[in-house]
């Protein structure tokens, strides 16, 4: 068993509400059997930048030029009854995130594309930073819900999701097209990132908090 989302147009999203059950597994397993063509160009320029960073870095990273192997799928065979939802995909961020005796978490502050579980990341975070500042304000005889506390878990939070909501957008939006110098840009981005050791676990790291 296993759950899977699909984050389409919205024109397409209300297709697929619509088909029955057998439509419905036939066009996902289709989708996963779907060939995307690559630019030969993009192609290209990838291999030589591997090379580069090949010949630059240390002797961990190792250019790879053969052809991807093909890979195939696991079909989809059922799906249980009402376990098809539907539901739009926006940014949100919420203007304060406490007022007295009262905070946000979660969802509830933030919401952003479902993107590497990064939104059950942050939720997580939130739950960490609002339980320390909670401690914090025992520890010092204050009340649980104090304002001034709430002010460190907001200001704490702030300075961490919204560079993280940024990234995630941008990320959407570099993934959600086949212009080819994008595609290009977004190729050289992640072999130098994957490259940069140091800048990779830093990302990782950020990325999990």
């Amino acid at each position: 068993m296993a759950s899977l989302v699909w984050s389409t147009t919205s024109e397409h999203a209300k297709e697929l509400c619509r088909m029955d059950a057998d439509e419905f597994l036939h066009s996902i397993n289709s989708a996963f059997a779907a060939y995307y063509p690559q630019s030969g160009l993009v192609n290209m320029c990838n291999s030589t930048v591997r090379s580069l960073l090949a010949g630059y870095t240390s002797s961990s990273y190792v250019a790879d030029d053969r052809p991807p192997r093909s890979v195939s799928c696991p079909q989809v065979v059922c799906l249980d009854e009402g376990s098809r939802g539907c539901f739009p995909l926006s940014l949100c961020h919420a203007k304060d995130y406490i007022d007295q005796r009262v905070a946000l978490v979660g969802d509830a502050a933030h919401r952003v594309h479902p993107l590497a579980g990064q939104g059950v990341n942050l939720g997580y975070g939130d739950a960490r930073e609002l339980t320390s500042a909670m401690v914090e304000a025992v520890t010092e005889g204050q009340d649980v819900g104090s304002l001034r506390h709430l002010e460190d878990y907001e200001s704490r939070r702030l300075w961490h999701v919204l560079p993280i909501m940024g990234a995630i957008h941008t990320l959407k939006h570099l993934y959600g097209t086949s212009f080819a110098p994008v595609e290009l840009l977004r190729s050289i981005g992640l072999q130098i990132t994957d490259a940069a050791h140091p800048l990779k676990a830093e990302i990782m790291t950020r990325a999990m908090q």
